[in-house]
């Protein structure tokens, strides 16, 4: 029953980090700070409300997440920083992953000085969705442990390296395999980073895949930069949500023995 309801309060968290990316698309924001304001459904206005708003998405869903971390926890997991840290986290995330990713989408093509707004827009919006998860819950990776679990975590535990030799006895493995303070597998990854990294995905490869359609010569409005790609990234990103939904839910109604942080090695 804990395991349905801890479930259940994961596919509310995606579903509102959904509503809180796709939603101003769809419903469009206020065009001006006032009250009697009309709507618009500029894409600029749109992925920058929709940027902040994941942000504080991750942060609320942080602060209420702050009680529950236990022994229960995976070791990588445990620590939980406060409210001031986090948000901390979160705004250097969002400012910096911006950059990067102004970086990265000039390095694929774009002119980083034709349409410099737009770029940045795109940037924030993937910014929030790749990079804030991950760093209010674990920190920059700018340091040997933390780069180690980003590396983990992102790859889908492909970055574990501490497996033991061949010739090991099984009783040195079983050790080894308790002790490593890494998940090496998707059903020992927290569900929080299995949004964050599924959803991350998600939105990467969407937006790439959004921009595939903009040299093709059909001269429609929606092929605007950065339009296919900021909407690939929403769709991306909502696909990655689902998914992890799906492999918590998974997860849950097929328990198998998993690695517990309380047992003690001899």
């Amino acid at each position: 029953a804990g395991s349905a309801w801890a479930a259940a309060a994961f596919a509310a968290r995606v579903l509102a980090s959904s509503l809180a990316v796709a939603g101003p698309a769809v419903l469009g924001v206020p065009s001006a700070f006032r009250l009697d304001a009309p709507t618009t459904h500029d894409v600029l206005a749109t992925t920058r409300v929709a940027a902040v708003a994941h942000l504080l998405v991750v942060l609320v869903a942080h602060a209420l997440s702050s009680g529950r971390a236990s022994s229960r926890s995976p070791p990588y997991a445990r620590e939980h920083a406060g409210l001031v840290v986090a948000t901390a986290r979160a705004v250097s995330a969002l400012t910096m992953g911006t950059a990067a990713w102004f970086v990265a989408v000039a390095c694929f093509g774009v002119s980083a000085t034709g349409k410099p707004r737009e770029t940045a827009h795109l940037a924030a919006l993937l910014a929030s969705l790749t990079l804030v998860p991950g760093a209010v819950r674990h920190g920059a990776p700018l340091d040997d442990a933390a780069a180690k679990k980003w590396g983990v975590l992102v790859t889908a535990a492909r970055g574990v390296d501490d497996e033991p030799s061949s010739s090991s006895s099984s009783k040195a493995k079983k050790k080894t395999a308790v002790q490593t303070p890494f998940p090496r597998r998707l059903r020992e990854f927290e569900p929080a980073d299995l949004l964050w990294v599924l959803g991350g995905w998600g939105a990467s490869l969407g937006a790439w895949c959004g921009a595939m359609v903009i040299p093709l010569d059909w001269d429609r409005p929606w092929q605007k930069w950065p339009i296919p790609c900021v909407a690939g990234a929403v769709v991306g990103f909502g696909v990655g949500g689902v998914a992890a939904v799906a492999c918590v839910f998974f997860f849950a109604a097929s328990p198998t023995p998993r690695i517990s942080a309380r047992k003690k090695t001899q």
